[in-house]
């Protein structure tokens, strides 16, 4: 008897995780297409130039802006892609927007470590920041907010007790 009820046990492991792999399978998919129509939509070549990326493709050779410059892609459509790819980086607001990212995370981390301390979770500021950023991460990545169950599998590995 119980071997017969391991079989199922296994069969609906099995079950359950082809349909998480196909949702998440199919999720990914849409995405990607989505994507590339964003791409295909707002033009290659534009979204080349205001990311700067077609200046580094111009200094690596593989894209050629004149027929006396090497490279793989001859020649850029428009001379206003070479114009964009070519405007400065404002590296004052880069590192203002990093600071705030870094400030909103900073926030949010102390907010969860009062949380866990509130509700008798041991554990330090450093190892609350960790799980949270762990938490998030695989909230931002993982379909169906799976985020919240890896939080609170590794606040249950520092010792908090899962319902």
């Amino acid at each position: 008897m119980k071997p017969m009820a391991m079989a199922s046990t296994n069969a609906d492991s099995d079950r359950t995780t082809k349909r998480f792999l196909g949702s998440f399978i199919v999720s990914v998919l849409v995405g990607i297409g989505l994507l590339g129509a964003l791409v295909y939509t707002g033009g290659v070549w534009n979204i080349l130039a205001n990311t700067r990326i077609l200046a580094l493709l111009m200094d690596a050779g593989i894209v050629s802006y004149t027929d006396v410059q090497a490279g793989f892609i001859e020649g850029v459509p428009n001379h206003e892609y070479y114009l964009k790819s070519q405007e400065p980086v404002s590296w004052v607001v880069v590192l203002v927007v990093i600071g705030i990212f870094l400030t909103f995370f900073l926030i949010k981390a102390i907010q969860f470590h009062g949380l866990a301390q509130h509700y008798g979770i041991k554990g330090s500021f450093g190892q609350h920041a960790r799980i949270y950023m762990y938490g998030q991460a695989y909230e931002k990545v993982m379909p169906f907010q799976i985020g919240k169950t890896a939080a609170a599998a590794a606040l249950h590995r520092v010792g908090a007790s899962l319902p």
